[in-house]
Parts: C-alpha cells; structure tokens; sequence
C-alpha cells in the first residue's frame, strides 16, 4: 500500500495526534464519543472535531467510580477522561443514542461534582432519541437546535460548507465500499482507511483517501474462499477481522459505525442545511436505540442481497444487545 495508507494508519493508530496538535496550535477541540453526534455543527463553529476512543487494559484509578460489567470502550473512554488524557478538550458531547453513553455522563457527571476533577471537560448530553415517529422527531430537532446555540450558532453558510465536504468524503467511502466487493483490499485495510476518518482533519483526511483509492483502483481481485457481512458494535480494532481473513475469506462490509456505515449518508445540498444534517442523524445513523426493529435492520437485510456468503455476528463477552436480535438477524440471512 502507499504513502496515503501509511499517513490513514498513523492516524487510525494514534487517535489523540490531530486533536493535541490542534489545541497546541489554539484551535478549540470538542469531542463526541459516537457516529449519533453531528460533526457538521462542531466543524461549523470553528472547532476540530475529534471522536473520543479508548482501549485500556490497565484500569487503576478509575475502578472505584466504574463497575467492571461495563463494555470495554466504555470503560476505557471513563478512565482517560478521569485521569486526564483528554484535559485538553473544550467539550465533550456525549449522546443518548445507547445505555452505555448515557451512563458514561452520568458517571462522569457525578466523579465530576464529588472530586471536582479539573481534567474533566464540559460536559454535554445530546439527547437525540432514536424512536422512528413525528413526537420523537419533533423532540430531537429541538435537541439539535439546542446543541446548534450551544456550540456559538453557526451560520447557515458554515453549515453549507461543512456539509459540502462531509458528502465529499461520503462519495469516497462510496467508492472504497464498491471496492470491496470487487475484492480489491482487505477487510482490515478498509477498517483502517475508514476509521481515520474520525482522527483527523478533514480536508487532510479527504487528500489521502483520494490517493489511496486512486492505488487501490489498480489491483487485481484478492484470491478468497467467501464473502462475509460482520454485525456488530464497537469494531473500533482490527483485531476480529484479522482472525476472520486468516483463514483465506474477506469482509466486505460491516453494519457498524466504524466500518460500511462511517460518514453517514449524502445529504442533499438545496435547501435548509440544518434540517438536512439533522435527517442524517435522527434518520440514518446506526444505534442500538434505533427502533422499529424493521428500520434498524432495514441496512444488513439489504447488503445481504448483494452477494454475501456469510453473516458473521460481532458480540464480545459483555454485549447484551445484538444477543437479543440475534435470532431475527440470522434468520434474514437464512431467507436470503
């Protein structure tokens, strides 16, 4: 792979490096800690926005505020912002679009007023409900607007702009994820091409993924014993794809935030770019909240239509939500 791959896999590696270099250069830096937050108001105030990940083994200093049943990432994004990884961020926007991140502020909302810890940053609940009718819809654009003020009111022209590029990169991934299908790139190759998306700056970001796809355009179609479909959340590693393409087959898309599903949808251009970005996130964003349950498989039912050989379920030891879907899912994979 070229220079552009290694450039996405640094960044993918080292997912504080952007975010730092931006503060050290006076740009303020808000965090989000999921794909439910919508960037485009962020990018649109002046600020650089940086998806707030972790994957700690060593939890001294924070196991007395979190219980252990906590997913992994969960806890991981508790302990750095607790012991000051991330002292540096003007705002941390956390969503309410799973259990988990709900709980994380509420967890850091209350060591915040027991300790009074300086290292943790504003903090902000952005209460997007995921509840497919026109009362939840109504509720959720006024969270929006509310955010929207919060984050200073950028003008409609700033949001135009940032959403100008974020379909520009939306294209793109468009583009890697036909790709895949051809064979043409690694399931891990295109977890790490996707996920530095979130860690770095975007106009950077849209640069490379331009030169990494001119290379990957000229290969020849990856030798593979079968195709497979990966449901799950939290695939912030490459770590189950790689035991899965050890074994001669290939990922080729991901119903996860972090692989086929980054960057959303593209958004239509005319019109209210408010009312545009806010459709993006109340309407096509992965969550675990999303229901009906139709809508929330509507994705998966459709990429196993094109091909797939496998669907294989992501569901680390402390999941208890896709376990209960399941059943549903593989029995759409058995009707296809």
């Amino acid at each position: 792979m070229n220079e552009a791959y290694h450039q996405l896999l640094f960044h993918y590696q080292n997912r504080k490096d952007t975010a730092q270099k931006m503060f050290e250069a006076g740009v303020p830096v808000t965090g989000y800690t999921s794909n439910t937050v919508p960037v485009e108001l962020i990018e649109a105030s002046g600020h650089y926005a940086c998806l707030v990940d972790a994957d700690v083994d060593d939890f001294t200093g924070s196991e007395q505020y979190m219980e252990a049943f906590f997913d992994r990432r969960t806890r991981s994004i508790f302990h750095e912002i607790i012991t000051g990884k991330w002292s540096f961020l003007k705002l941390l926007i956390i969503p309410r679009t799973s259990e988990a991140e709900h709980k994380l502020y509420l967890y850091l909302k209350e060591v915040k007023r027991l300790t009074q810890n300086p290292d943790i940053p504003e903090l902000y609940l952005f209460d997007l409900l995921h509840t497919q009718n026109s009362l939840s819809r109504e509720y959720s654009f006024q969270q929006f607007v509310q955010l929207r003020h919060h984050l200073g009111n950028p003008d409609d022209q700033a949001l135009y702009e940032s959403l100008v590029r974020n379909n520009n990169i939306q294209h793109l991934l468009n583009n890697l994820a036909a790709y895949r299908h051809q064979l043409l790139l690694t399931g891990v190759e295109a977890l790490v091409i996707i996920g530095a998306l979130y860690f770095m700056e975007k106009s950077e970001y849209l640069i490379q993924l331009k030169k990494v796809l001119d290379k990957i355009g000229s290969r020849l179609p990856l030798p593979i014993k079968e195709k497979i479909l990966v449901k799950g959340y939290g695939l912030n590693h490459t770590r189950f794809h790689e035991s899965i393409e050890k074994h001669g087959s290939l990922v080729v898309a991901e119903d996860d935030w972090w692989g086929s599903r980054a960057g959303g949808i593209v958004m239509e251009e005319s019109g209210d770019p408010a009312e545009k970005i806010f459709e993006k996130y109340y309407a096509h964003a992965p969550s675990p909240r999303l229901f009906p349950m139709e809508i929330a498989h509507s994705w998966v039912h459709e990429a196993m239509k094109n091909g797939i050989d496998q669907l294989v379920l992501y569901m680390p030891e402390e999941d208890d939500v896709l376990g209960w879907e399941a059943p549903l899912l593989l029995s759409y994979f058995m009707k296809n």
